[in-house]
C-alpha cells in the first residue's frame, strides 16, 4: 500500500483498519503513511494492525506529526513484529521521549537492520541513551539521520560519535544536514570495517579546506568496504583537493564519489582529472556546480582519454564556455567506457554541438546524454541542434529542452 490520504485516515478508518486486517495475513508488505494526522485511538489500532502482519517489511511515516506517545507504540508494534526490517520516521519533529523509545528500540531488537530518523534534536541528555543503544546494536546496518539538530554542539556530538564507532556491521551511514565536525565524524568510523555507503551532504557549518583533508585521509587508508561517498555542498574548495587527489590515485575500493557543490574550481578539477589518469575503480564521478572554467574542463577530458574506469560523468552547472566546450567533447573520441554524460545549464552552442555530434556517430559506448539548459544558447532556432545529435547515434539518448524538443517533432512530423 503505497500511501495513505489524510482524508482515508480521519474520515475513513474503520474501514481503512478493517481492510488492512483482512490483508495482514496475506501479502501487504510496506506501510507507507505520508502527511497523516493519527489520533490516539487511530494510532493504538493500527499498531496492533501492525503487530499482527507477518508479512509485513518495512515502515514508514512522513509528515505524520507523530508525538511520543504515539512514536513508543510504534517502537512496541516494531518489536513485536519479528518481520519488520525497515523503519523510517522523517519529517516528523522527533522530542526527546521519542528518542529514547527509539533508543530501547535498538537495544531490543534483532530483527530490525534499516532505521532513517529526521528532524530531531540531540542533546547531552538523549544522546547518551541514544549512542548507546547504537553501540549496543549488532544489527543495525542502515542508519539515517537527516536534518538532526545537536544542541550545544560539541557536547552533544562527540557523545553521538563515541557511540557511533561502537557501531558493528554498519554499512550504509546518511547523516545529511547533520554533520557538526567531519574529522571527529572520520575518527569515530575508523573502526567501522563494514561501511559500505556514507552520505555527508549540506553539512550544518560547511567543511571548508579541512573538510576535504579529512576525506582524503579517509580514502587513503586501506580499507576495502567503501565504494560510495556522497559529500554534496561540503564546501570543500580547492584547497584540500591536493591531498584527496592524491588518495584517490592509491584507493582501490570507492567506485561513486559525488564532489558537486564545493567550489573546487579550476585548480581542484585539474588535480581531480590528474588522479583519474591513475584511479581504476572509479565508476560514478560528480564534480557539477563547482565554479570550472574553460581549463578545468580540459584537463578532466584529458584525463578522459585514458581513464577506462569512469562509466558516468556530471559536469553540469560550471562555467566552461563557447571556447572550449568543443576541445572536451573531442577527447571523448577516445574515451571506450563512459555511459552517461551530464552536461546541463552549459553553453552547448553549435561548434559544442557539432562535436558531440561527430562523437556520438563513432562512439558506441555512450548511451545517455544530458544537454538541458544548454540549448538555450543555439543561436540558430530554425533547426535545433538537438535534432542532429538526436540522429547520430540511435542507441544514444540525447535530453533536451521539452519546448526544443516539441519544436523537433513539429517540424519533423511530416
Amino acid at each position: 500500500m503505497a500511501g495513505l490520504e489524510r482524508s482515508l485516515i480521519s474520515n475513513h478508518y474503520l474501514v481503512l483498519q478493517q481492510a488492512l486486517v483482512e490483508n495482514a495475513s496475506r501479502t501487504l508488505v510496506k506501510f507507507n503513511f505520508d502527511n497523516c494526522t493519527f489520533e490516539a485511538p487511530q494510532i493504538r489500532a493500527l499498531c496492533d494492525v501492525i503487530k499482527s502482519a507477518p508479512s509485513l517489511k518495512s515502515l514508514k511515516f512522513l509528515f505524520c506529526s507523530l508525538s511520543s506517545e504515539a512514536i513508543e507504540q510504534v517502537c512496541q508494534a516494531v518489536a513485536e513484529n519479528k518481520g519488520i526490517s525497515s523503519l523510517t520516521i522523517q519529517r516528523n519533529i522527533i522530542e526527546a521521549d521519542g528518542i529514547k523509545s527509539l533508543g530501547k528500540l535498538v537495544t531490543s531488537t534483532s530483527h530490525l537492520t534499516s532505521l532513517k530518523l529526521g528532524f530531531m534534536t540531540l542533546d547531552p541528555s538523549n544522546a547518551a541513551p541514544f549512542y548507546q543503544s547504537l553501540g549496543a546494536s549488532s544489527s543495525i546496518k542502515n542508519l539515517s539521520l537527516k536534518m538532526v539538530s545537536f544542541a550545544f554542539k560539541t557536547d552533544a556530538w562527540t557523545i553521538f560519535c563515541r557511540g557511533l564507532s561502537h557501531s558493528c556491521g554498519l554499512t550504509q551511514l546518511r547523516l545529511d544536514f547533520s554533520v557538526v565536525d567531519i574529522a571527529q565524524l572520520f575518527q569515530a568510523i575508523d573502526p567501522i570495517q563494514t561501511l559500505e555507503h556514507l552520505s555527508i551532504t549540506y553539512p550544518q557549518f560547511g567543511y571548508g579546506a579541512e573538510g576535504a583533508v579529512a576525506v582524503a585521509d579517509l580514502l587513503a587508508k586501506p580499507r576495502a568496504s567503501l565504494r560510495f561517498l556522497d559529500a554534496t555542498r561540503g564546501d570543500f574548495g580547492s584547497g584540500g583537493i591536493g591531498r584527496l587527489s592524491e588518495a584517490l590515485k592509491i584507493n582501490t575500493s570507492l567506485t561513486w564519489l559525488n564532489l558537486s557543490g564545493n567550489n573546487i574550481r579550476n585548480e581542484g578539477a585539474a588535480l581531480i582529472a590528474n588522479a583519474l589518469t591513475v584511479n581504476a575503480t572509479l565508476t560514478h564521478l560528480d564534480v557539477s556546480n563547482n565554479y570550472i572554467e574553460d581549463f578545468g574542463a580540459v584537463e578532466i577530458g584529458k584525463a578522459l582519454r585514458t581513464n577506462r574506469s569512469l562509466r558516468v560523468l556530471k559536469m553540469g552547472k560550471n562555467q566552461y564556455g563557447y571556447k572550449h566546450a568543443p576541445e572536451f567533447i573531442r577527447f571523448l573520441e577516445s574515451n571506450t567506457t563512459l555511459t552517461h554524460l551530464d552536461l546541463r545549464d552549459e553553453r552547448v552552442n553549435e561548434q559544442a554541438a557539432t562535436a558531440l555530434f561527430d562523437v556520438l556517430k563513432t562512439n558506441q559506448t555512450l548511451r545517455y546524454v544530458d544537454i538541458r539548459g544548454g540549448a538555450y544558447w543555439f543561436e540558430d532556432k530554425s533547426l535545433p541542434i538537438p535534432w542532429t545529435l538526436i540522429a547520430a547515434n540511435e542507441s544514444c539518448s540525447v535530453q533536451t529542452d521539452d519546448h526544443l524538443r516539441d519544436q523537433i517533432f513539429k517540424k519533423f512530423k511530416r
